[in-house]
């Protein structure tokens, strides 16, 4: 399941959980779409993703950039200042880049290797704490395929905020290998895979409210390049 909530979209981006099961934490991956822009024509239509209200986020973003405008570049795991431990996929080789969010404004502590492969093309592969459990992805891959939408608070998120949930349909657990399992995500742009770890977490107070935190992994590429299974196999090199 997919959400977007509606909140200050220019002070940070962030998702949230209705209930549960709405608690799966993922980028706007899976839910694209492709799109007339204005001024061009329908062949060079940008692909892109929904965001919350219905903006539009193109996918090469999503997979180049998760974490957004504000995120900031790195070169090494030494420069990174993160309330948790981060655990760098050396098993897919050497990264194009490295981004991490700043530690100086309110957004959630995040960092993403970017890879460009001659076979998968651009993907990346982003750490964060959550409070998912392996069962609640499992739960996703049984779900009925559709979206729905819920008002929000008002006077947490604003008047009119929503945030929409999308489950998508093919999404499945597949084994990563060393009885880790993952839950693969294929939309018609973007394929997002996502599993557990137990972290390491270095400052609990970034994380209140958290009671169980798991490291969670996203491995997000674009669907023309990667099948679920090739999408899973790398994730498993993690």
């Amino acid at each position: 399941m997919r959400w977007w909530p509606v909140a200050a979209r220019h002070a940070r981006s962030r998702t949230i959980a209705w209930s549960v099961a709405a608690a799966i934490l993922v980028v706007a991956a899976g839910c694209a779409r492709s799109q007339s822009q204005s001024g061009t024509s329908s062949d060079a239509a940008a692909r892109s993703v929904p965001e919350p209200n219905g903006g539009e986020q193109p996918a090469e973003d999503v997979i180049g950039n998760p974490i957004g405008s504000h995120a900031i570049e790195v070169t090494s795991l030494d420069e990174v200042q993160l309330p948790f431990q981060p655990i760098a996929p050396a098993g897919l080789g050497t990264p194009v880049k490295i981004l991490v969010s700043p530690v100086d404004r309110d957004a959630e502590p995040k960092i993403a290797w970017i890879f460009d492969d001659p076979t998968f093309g651009t993907f990346h592969v982003s750490e964060r704490i959550t409070s998912l459990t392996d069962e609640l992805l499992a739960g996703q891959a049984g779900m009925k395929s559709g979206c729905t939408t819920q008002s929000l608070d008002p006077g947490a998120y604003g008047e009119g905020a929503y945030s929409t949930g999308c489950v998508m349909a093919g999404m499945q657990m597949l084994a990563l290998g060393d009885g880790r399992s993952a839950l693969v995500m294929p939309g018609d742009d973007v394929t997002t895979v996502m599993w557990l770890a137990k972290p390491t977490i270095l400052d609990a107070s970034a994380f209140p409210g958290v009671k169980a935190p798991m490291l969670t992994f996203e491995l997000v590429g674009a669907t023309a390049a990667m099948d679920p299974q090739q999408a899973a196999a790398l994730a498993a090199r993690v």
